[in-house]
């Protein structure tokens, strides 16, 4: 009896070719998308709406043919659904275990970025204040005795800058005042002006 009802089951699957596959589709899908529910519900024509198993021919089925089908469907494509969905969680649970891991760093690491970072932006602001300065106009004391220039006079301030004289002037200075102002003039070059006097003269830094 049994095989009687199997081999009248393949005959009709063989002539209803169309309309099987779209069962299967159908029941892969509703599987995928909801495993409990196909799981609990144990049948494919319970998950079915009215026009779904009207096109798809299940309701024509005897009682041995959709039990048949029913357990074809859920040992074909319930496996392959519950091996996807384990191997998905599997990964996911890796990925989230893995991921803590690669963003984690040593407080000795990130201590030592921040400190490279402070030091850099440091150096940054000293460079940009003394560009600044080098182009500003300034204020300074010359070192030593001061009398003047006589065309290669060299400059010591009390910053500790050294500038040299760049021109063919002579200039004899009497006082003690030894004040001087450097300005850029519309040129480009450098002058220094002596306070007291007034008098100015063209000087380049070498120091």
């Amino acid at each position: 009896m049994n095989n009687t009802i199997n081999m009248s089951t393949f005959r009709w699957l063989k002539r209803h070719t169309a309309s099987i596959t779209a069962i299967g589709v159908t029941s892969f899908m509703m599987i995928s998308n909801g495993p409990a529910l196909a799981s609990e519900s144990g049948n494919i024509e319970s998950v079915m709406s009215a026009e779904e198993r009207l096109k798809s021919g299940v309701d024509t089925l005897t009682a041995e043919q959709r039990e048949f089908l029913n357990n074809w469907l859920q040992e074909n494509y319930g496996r392959r659904t519950e091996s996807v969905v384990t191997r998905t969680t599997t990964d996911k649970q890796s990925e989230s275990t893995e991921q803590p891991a690669k963003l984690k760093a040593p407080p000795e690491a990130i201590e030592a970025e921040v400190d490279r970072r402070v030091a850099a932006k440091l150096a940054d602001k000293r460079e940009s204040e003394k560009a600044k300065q080098s182009d500003s106009a300034f204020e300074a004391r010359l070192s030593g005795d001061f009398t003047g220039w006589t065309g290669k006079t060299i400059f010591k301030l009390d910053n500790g800058q050294v500038w040299r004289q760049r021109s063919s002037a002579n200039y004899r200075h009497r006082g003690s005042d030894r004040r001087v102002t450097f300005k850029k003039n519309w040129m480009g070059g450098w002058e220094m002006t002596v306070v007291s006097s007034g008098k100015t003269v063209l000087v380049r830094e070498v120091q």
